[in-house]
């Protein structure tokens, strides 16, 4: 499925317009909680809406809207627990990795708890381009092989604020 997770500010008809010419089929458009709101566009794409919030308001996120998505903190297992949609940055901490594994944010607890409830994991592909990429990049291949194993659902989204931020779908997929 061709589909791109975006933040807009008032700006939704750019994002709209640039995924159209960016080739996706489908948007969702992630607002703060008290800033949520479902609106129709005239579009041929798939619209979806969703919340971008923190740990504690995961539950009043969830009674407005399906999708919840949750940036991770240090409390992971916590996150997990309370069945967000989808969480992204568990690997963006300045903690140092291990001997003989990386300190990516998420083990095979984690990722089995994540199959169990329905949790998916996503990269922020514009966390890739300006951090420290070949740490970033080596924590996210450690996660993702863990997902797979594990069953989790993998998504990699722009998390864009602006339509200019948004990646081309095969872009994503190159790195």
């Amino acid at each position: 499925m061709t589909i791109d997770y975006v933040i807009p500010n008032k700006n939704e008809q750019e994002f709209i317009d640039m995924a159209i010419e960016l080739g996706y089929k489908e948007l969702v458009f992630l607002y703060n909680l008290k800033d949520f709101k479902i609106t129709k566009f005239d579009t041929k794409l798939k619209i979806d809406f969703g919340i971008i919030c923190n740990s504690n308001e995961i539950a009043k996120a969830k009674n407005k809207s399906k999708i919840v998505v949750v940036k991770c903190n240090d409390n992971v297992r916590q996150i997990i627990e309370k069945s967000p949609s989808l969480i992204y940055g568990m690997e963006d901490h300045n903690n140092s990795d291990f001997i003989h594994h990386k300190n990516s944010g998420l083990n095979q607890v984690l990722a089995k708890l994540m199959a169990t409830k329905k949790v998916s994991y996503a990269v922020n592909f514009n966390d890739l381009i300006k951090g420290d990429r070949v740490k970033l990049f080596s924590r996210i291949k450690f996660n993702i092989k863990l997902c797979k194993k594990y069953k989790v659902n993998i998504i990699i989204a722009s998390f864009a604020n602006n339509s200019y931020k948004m990646k081309g779908k095969k872009d994503m997929f190159l790195v």
